[in-house]
């Protein structure tokens, strides 16, 4: 964890396209769909690759969709899942990307239950 902090931190430090205003209700929706989107492209791309998905595939082996499916994260995801939402740091301060990235692991368990039911087609 302490390398993802650090890496997207210097990211933002020496890269970042602007300076944008942490509390505008634009930057925090930007930054919620950047994270979903860094989150999506993480996990489909988890299931096309083989190394990734055998460190991802221990989320699946559950036979019951609840909140222990969610936490059942392999020990290796957490050495790249970081890499895909490092582009989030060209734009936004990491103080509003880590309030998105908690944000979107409720969310995670979240719909990883039964009680919720479909979201969808």
């Amino acid at each position: 964890k302490a390398i993802e902090i650090a890496a997207y931190a210097w990211v933002y430090d020496n890269y970042r396209l602007a300076d944008l205003d942490h509390s505008s209700w634009w930057v925090w929706i930007g930054c919620l769909l950047g994270v979903d989107l860094g989150y999506y492209w993480m996990h489909r791309e988890a299931h096309e690759f083989h190394l990734l998905w055998s460190a991802h595939s221990v989320h699946h082996s559950g036979e019951d969709y609840n909140f222990a499916t969610a936490l059942r994260q392999g020990t290796l995801q957490s050495t790249y899942s970081w890499v895909f939402k490092l582009p989030c740091a060209l734009l936004y301060h990491p103080v509003v990307f880590a309030q998105h990235s908690a944000m979107n692991t409720l969310y995670q368990f979240w719909i990883h239950t039964t009680l919720v039911g479909s979201l969808g087609p």
